[in-house]
């Protein structure tokens, strides 16, 4: 019998291959390309996660900037 935890790990699960299988398509995955493209300052990870939050994302601070204030 599952618990709670349980079923919870597993729609967490879902919800993870639903997002892999929805950037499985070349235009989700072009629009992510772009955002880290558009993005020179930060890392590649950093970017497609910029993306995936605020699609279309036109400025970003890096962690030193933000310190500057």
């Amino acid at each position: 019998m599952e618990n709670n935890n349980e079923k919870q790990h597993d729609s967490n699960l879902d919800i993870l291959w639903q997002s892999v299988i929805q950037y499985r398509s070349c235009e989700h995955f072009e629009q992510v390309l772009k955002a880290c493209a558009r993005f020179k300052e930060l890392a590649p990870y950093n970017g497609m996660l910029v993306e995936m939050q605020r699609p279309g994302a036109k400025y970003v601070l890096t962690e030193q900037q933000w310190e500057k204030g």
